[in-house]
């Protein structure tokens, strides 16, 4: 038989009759006395992971919580609604807007040229990033860049674009000035434009504007664009609107 005050607090917990707060409270000066009373397994899934936020916690807990007292036959009342679950999409909603504010402003304030040089490509990144696993990153100079091995097959045109975006990267596109590499005696892989494809490559030749996709499914290379400024302004500046 499981503690009455360790049970009359886990139906509650499954009717919404306390505050995550006092969940959460309640659970740290308890834990070892229910870890006694109920199984490891169980134990460990009601436990609360407070990673998710105090109101994830507290939802992930009452969701096994619930599955526990049916399997030990213990009745409790079902809510139509959840508040654990309002306040964690509501902190989930106002931590996601905010990443979206901070990542403008420093975009905004890091990105000016970007602008000045790319100015459709910087009007899709400003529209449709959000801060939420999008990373654009301005790392290197010039200077650095052609210290690179790799810099002595690269045109002016495609310096300059990396000399303003050094990393570039969002659900299907990738653009990393650390990860080029040659692909074949012809070819650099500048990145990943996932056009038909997840995994689809953007190769250019040395010494060339021109711009390839190596298409992951038929594995065969077809030429994009003739001029890598097009294709910023045009190509990648299309995939990140339309996705």
């Amino acid at each position: 038989m499981i503690n009455k005050n360790i049970l009359d607090k886990l139906v509650q917990l499954s009717e919404n009759s306390i505050t995550s707060e006092d969940w959460i409270s309640w659970w740290s000066q308890n834990e070892l006395l229910v870890k006694k009373e109920i199984s490891p397994g169980w134990f460990l899934k009601i436990k609360p992971k407070m990673a998710q936020g105090i109101d994830g916690a507290t939802l992930i807990s009452q969701n096994n919580t619930k599955d526990f007292l049916k399997s030990i036959n213990q009745d409790f009342k079902v809510s139509s609604e959840n508040n654990y679950k309002l306040n964690w999409e509501k902190s989930i909603n106002e931590l996601s807007e905010k990443e979206e504010i901070d990542f403008k402003i420093y975009f905004e304030n890091n990105f000016k040229n970007l602008n000045k040089e790319y100015p459709n490509l910087y009007s899709a990144i400003k529209e449709n990033f959000s801060g939420n696993g999008d990373i654009v990153k301005k790392e290197f100079s010039k200077e650095d860049i052609l210290q690179k091995s790799f810099s002595k097959y690269l045109t002016e045109e495609i310096i300059n674009y990396f000399t303003n975006i050094s990393l570039l990267q969002s659900d299907g596109i990738t653009f990393n000035l650390e990860f080029i590499d040659f692909k074949n005696d012809e070819y650099l892989k500048i990145g990943e434009l996932w056009l038909y494809n997840d995994g689809d490559e953007i190769l250019i030749k040395k010494n060339s504007n021109e711009v390839y996709l190596n298409n992951i499914g038929s594995k065969q290379i077809k030429i994009l664009n003739n001029s890598f400024y097009n294709f910023i302004e045009s190509t990648l500046t299309d995939f990140i609107n339309d996705n």
